[in-house]
């Protein structure tokens, strides 16, 4: 599976922003989830992706915007 967790803050278009981050270099998402059962009271999305290089990617240009990354 090439999937990761991303942190997200409870704040209104936190998701789409992520989605456009990664729409923005052409990295398509093949399945996103949330899991809000966080100890930190965040919250965090599960992004699945349709191969090896899209998720690298991904995680690259999530972790210049400064994206807390959970593989």
């Amino acid at each position: 599976s090439y999937a990761f967790s991303v942190d997200v803050v409870d704040e209104i278009g936190a998701i789409s922003t992520i989605s456009v981050i990664l729409a923005a270099k052409g990295i398509s998402i093949k399945n996103i989830g949330i899991n809000n059962n966080r100890e930190q009271g965040e919250g965090a999305l599960k992004i699945a992706f349709y191969d090896k290089a899209s998720m690298e990617a991904a995680w690259e240009r999530l972790e210049h915007y400064k994206y807390e990354l959970h593989r």
